[in-house]
């Protein structure tokens, strides 16, 4: 029982923090860019 859990829980980790990568981190970089764009339109 516990080996199998083990069994299911390294691919899981695994698959979450390639959800991580993936989507969180190109959003947030998103997020800082648009902060930045508004920061650029208030001195236009």
């Amino acid at each position: 029982m516990g080996e199998g859990l083990q069994g299911i829980l390294g691919p899981l980790l695994l698959f979450t923090v390639f959800i991580v990568f993936f989507i969180v981190l190109p959003q947030r970089k998103k997020l800082k860019q648009e902060k930045n764009f508004d920061k650029d339109l208030k001195k236009g």
